[in-house]
């Protein structure tokens, strides 16, 4: 299971896009990039070897994904947004 909440101040909440496309992106930023992707030569330099954008971070193929759950919550008026997202491995009977 995958739980996402997306804080956001309450005069942003309901202009700040679609609650589709911020677990749309997170998902994408979890996942390796496409292989025809041209990654930022920021990327090629040796600070940032480990760092490769065709490695996933934490989701290998996204049809196993079995359940996210996701909310945008008010926050207070002069506040940062921010995610907080929290991972959990489940037992499946799917496969």
């Amino acid at each position: 299971m995958r739980i996402w909440f997306i804080y956001l101040p309450q005069t942003k909440i309901e202009r700040a896009g679609d609650l589709d496309h911020f677990i749309t992106g997170i998902c994408d930023g979890l996942r390796a990039a496409h292989p025809r992707v041209q990654p930022h030569p920021v990327f090629k330099t040796s600070v940032n070897k480990e760092i490769d954008p065709f490695r996933p971070l934490l989701i290998e193929d996204a049809r196993k994904v079995m359940a996210i759950t996701a909310w945008k919550q008010k926050l207070g008026e002069n506040c940062r947004p921010y995610y907080k997202v929290m991972i959990e491995e489940i037992e499946s009977d799917l496969g």
